[in-house]
């Protein structure tokens, strides 16, 4: 029997205005990214097919933990899952599982914050700051915002130690971060922080100039960014980044420049790895000088390469981002200098 007219328009009506709804509405909750680490290495080692097998594993594994301490799965991209709880001690409980069975090393940022669903998906400055937390994270870590740190109980909350200060753009004061001790002796890899909110009038300043992508031209030569003695910047492909660098082996969240006891350090976040290179001679605008095509000059002094670690930046020299070897060719780098 075929509905009337009047009743099949009323049925879809309301039908779009429910979905309506959903898109649009904002509710609180945990979102968490789960990334396999040295996932590029775990390809290379391994070979495609295995690699993907147990990398497949691993996430299915995750899948199912969540979903027993009552997370859901909102997506898959890649090697990492994007993950919302309602509960915050749920979401620490479920983090903490995952980590103990977990058959890869696995990198976790989580955030509380209100979400835009949308057909399934979440949206929002929520989940762009769980997935700089996640970057920030090295493997076998859990990084927590302090939203998530506040809305623990006490018996959780005491596993967390307060380890860094995260600049957001666009954010006066950078926003503590916590790592989660979920296994003994956690502890001993915080790398502890301390940031100047405001410095003093002789504090130094480091200025960083885009030089070259390596090959041609690339959206950005020649940007500089300055950054006074106290303050943060971040470094990477995302839009978000203070310095941006859009290449393909650049990560979004790439690296931090950080301000501790009187000096700037360069932390790197990155898969691919960086290359600290100082003491190199300078040019007509006082920075390190550049070979041809822009590529930075053979025999600079102090080569550091680092992945996932930390170095000051002292001097004028160069930051080559993307790969840790000095001589490759085809890679951008920073020229930098402490005034």
């Amino acid at each position: 029997m075929k509905w009337p007219v009047e009743r099949r328009v009323r049925w879809l009506l309301r039908g779009f205005l429910t979905w309506k709804g959903r898109a649009d509405r904002r509710a609180p909750c945990i979102v968490t990214f789960i990334d396999v680490a040295a996932s590029v290495a775990l390809y290379r080692q391994l070979g495609d097919a295995v690699a993907a097998r147990q990398i497949a594993a691993t996430l299915d594994d995750v899948r199912r933990r969540a979903a027993f301490h009552g997370g859901k799965l909102v997506k898959r991209s890649g090697d990492e899952l994007l993950l919302v709880f309602i509960s915050p001690d749920r979401a620490i409980d479920a983090l903490i599982d995952i980590q103990n069975r977990a058959r890869l090393d696995l990198r976790i940022g989580a955030h509380l914050g209100p979400v835009l669903w949308q057909r399934g998906d979440v949206y929002g400055d929520t989940v762009n700051l769980a997935a700089r937390l996640t970057a920030i994270a090295r493997a076998r870590q859990i990084v927590l915002s302090r939203p998530v740190f506040e809305a623990i109980d006490g018996t959780r909350r005491s596993r967390c130690e307060r380890f860094e200060r995260l600049r957001i753009k666009g954010v006066a004061t950078p926003l503590p971060i916590y790592q989660l001790c979920w296994e003994g002796g956690a502890a001993t890899h915080i790398n502890t922080l301390q940031t100047t909110l405001f410095p003093p009038p002789s504090a130094p300043v480091l200025e960083l100039v885009l030089e070259s992508f390596g090959e041609g031209l690339g959206k950005g030569i020649g940007t500089t960014l300055r950054i006074a003695g106290g303050h943060d910047a971040l470094i990477g492909r995302d839009p978000s980044c203070d310095l941006i660098i859009d290449h393909p082996r650049v990560s979004r969240f790439h690296a931090t420049v950080e301000f501790q006891d009187g000096q700037f350090l360069l932390r790197d976040h990155s898969t691919n790895g960086s290359v600290v290179q100082a003491d190199a001679p300078s040019n007509s605008r006082g920075g390190p000088s550049s070979g041809p095509s822009g590529e930075p000059p053979n025999g600079y002094a102090g080569a550091h390469p680092l992945r996932r670690a930390t170095t000051p930046l002292r001097g004028q020299g160069a930051v080559r981002f993307g790969h840790t070897d000095p001589s490759r060719a085809g890679i951008p780098h920073v020229t930098f200098m402490v005034a």
